[in-house]
């Protein structure tokens, strides 16, 4: 046995010697009976090294996975003596107790939701104030808390709708939703309104964009939008006749106002002659 630990030793060896320095090694050459002693017990200390880390490797994940299963099973004896604890506090009650101890538990958990709809609602509100001011001129200072999310504002009237009817605080809950609601018309209106001004004042700069247009092709013309809403598109050109208004009702343009919103679309020389053309935009 330890001939052949010698074998595999020398050969590993000269290997090496060969690689890193080169070393020409004669062919008849053979390992001395004291190489080969040293070699084996090198390479015995070596495998005993690995078997002897392998074992203990071995032993510490054992350990460990008794210890977690010892964990796991004490856990389950502490969870079982808890439920029978329980059970026994519940039957030495009466119907009265345990129906009052029941309602206890339902307002523990309803009540941070009363709460939270609470705070939001007033969040809602402080920022809704603030920012209807700010659109009127009004320079205030911003409310400290943040503006409320989508996501926030929905998550808090599914929990409030998750109150049954049944538990004391439905109404508390059920009056939340609906001004939860109110404020949810409101910020509807209001977009609306943002948005139709917004359309509004996008008619102007059309009207400008227009008359700078005619500019470029030579044509002093005078473009305005007026109306309820900006929503009369008035082109106004000394030159206009029928022959320039058919131009005008084949170029496209009627059909980008009506496109913007525009109601009516006027062309006139600035005298007594004038056409117009009435439109119908999907929105105003």
């Amino acid at each position: 046995m330890a001939g052949v630990v010698a074998i595999i030793f020398f050969i590993v060896f000269r290997g090496i010697r060969k690689k890193f320095f080169g070393g020409a090694i004669e062919a008849g050459y053979r390992p001395s009976g004291r190489f080969s002693v040293v070699a084996g017990t090198l390479l015995a200390i070596s495998i005993v090294g690995s078997v002897a880390q392998s074992y203990s490797l071995g032993k510490v994940k054992t350990e460990a996975a008794k210890a977690e299963a010892k964990r796991n099973e004490d856990a389950a004896k502490a969870r079982a003596e808890r439920q029978d604890k329980e059970r026994q506090r519940l039957a030495a009650m009466s119907p009265d107790e345990r129906e009052a101890e029941a309602r206890r538990k339902e307002e523990s958990v309803v009540a941070p939701m009363l709460q939270e709809g609470q705070k939001m609602l007033k969040r809602w509100r402080e920022r809704e104030a603030w920012a209807t001011a700010f659109l009127a001129g009004k320079k205030l200072k911003e409310p400290d808390s943040n503006p409320v999310t989508k996501q926030e504002w929905d998550d808090v009237k599914a929990r409030l709708n998750s109150i049954k009817e049944t538990q004391p605080q439905y109404q508390k809950a059920q009056a939340m939703l609906k001004a939860m609601a109110e404020e949810d018309k409101k910020a509807a209106a209001a977009e609306a309104a943002f948005r139709a001004i917004a359309r509004a004042e996008a008619r102007k700069h059309f009207a400008k964009n227009l008359e700078q247009v005619f500019l470029e092709k030579r044509m002093d013309t005078d473009v305005s939008a007026s109306g309820t809403k900006n929503t009369v598109l008035k082109i106004k050109w000394v030159l206009a006749s029928r022959v320039t208004a058919n131009d005008l009702s084949k170029s496209g343009i009627l059909e980008q106002a009506e496109n913007s919103g525009f109601k009516k679309v006027i062309f006139t020389d600035g005298y007594e002659r004038q056409w117009w053309w009435d439109l119908k935009p999907k929105a105003d």
